[in-house]
């Protein structure tokens, strides 16, 4: 089924920097692109799968990017983080959504090893939500209790370390709330019909393509181990490593902060299958 609601966007960041989350319960949805200066929100029906009650609020009077989102478990709070510097709260019942924000947090200006960056955000089992960092970090940043109005949300800037040794780059999982069960008066069964759906069909992308100082790869329909490898234009290896999929899904960092402008090529052998395309540095 194909629904056209909300806005179209067609420029370069739409297809690899667009922030989409559904709230807890799963029925609200919001979509937030880098491109835009508005959240759009949405009713969902996870019967049908359509979206419905269409509106959007701006994130500023003057025009931020928007780097992550999340609702608040309670679904009446959106949070945002923007320039990567900044997060912002919003409560989505006012009568003037843009005008109840609040800053609830800005960066400290204190490496870590880089500057904090706030990027994707994750409502964690514990109902904290957790944002990470754009450049590699030591810790995640933390809303301890977003279901509170304002500063009482409690945002601590790297609230939660990681183990010696680990660091956290850019990435965040997005993962709907699959244990909501049955929907209450709903003509479907959306509680078991996860049992039919069919397998996942094979597919990889590597992102961003050109890149700058980061790009990502992820492959669907994963069924076994990966190798892969970084090779330059001479045929050297740069950089191996084997990743194992989880629910039929891998993502992994490519290693490219530190190499220089120019082309290089990414392969990926999964057994009888084998996968290379060229990836651009700027």
């Amino acid at each position: 089924m194909v629904q056209k609601i909300g806005i179209r966007y067609q420029l370069f960041n739409a297809g690899i920097a667009s922030i989409m989350k559904f709230s807890q319960d799963g029925s609200r949805f919001l979509h937030v692109t880098l491109d835009s200066n508005m959240v759009e929100l949405f009713d969902f029906n996870r019967c049908t799968g359509l979206l419905s009650n269409y509106s959007m609020f701006k994130i500023d009077s003057n025009f931020v990017y928007a780097d992550g989102a999340s609702f608040s478990p309670n679904k009446k709070y959106i949070y945002v983080s923007t320039g990567f510097d900044m997060i912002r709260q919003y409560d989505i019942e006012a009568n003037d959504i843009t005008g109840s924000q609040i800053i609830i947090g800005t960066d400290d200006g204190i490496p870590d090893p880089f500057y904090a960056k706030y990027y994707l955000h994750q409502l964690g089992p514990d109902e904290k939500i957790y944002v990470t960092s754009y450049d590699q970090s030591y810790s995640l940043h933390v809303i301890n209790s977003p279901n509170t109005a304002g500063l009482g949300c409690d945002f601590v800037q790297r609230g939660f370390h990681l183990l010696d040794g680990t660091s956290w780059f850019s990435g965040a999982p997005n993962i709907p709330n699959y244990s909501l069960g049955s929907s209450s008066g709903s003509d479907c069964d959306t509680l078991t019909s996860v049992l039919f759906m069919q397998p996942t069909v094979f597919s990889y992308s590597i992102y961003p393509n050109p890149c700058y100082y980061s790009s990502q790869l992820s492959i669907s329909g994963a069924t076994e181990k990966a190798e892969i490898f970084f090779y330059n234009t001479l045929g050297q290896v740069l950089y191996k490593t084997t990743a194992f999929p989880s629910n039929n899904f891998i993502h992994t960092q490519l290693p490219v902060r530190d190499l220089v402008a120019g082309i290089y090529l990414v392969k990926v052998s999964m057994g009888e299958k084998e996968i290379a395309q060229k990836l651009v540095k700027r």
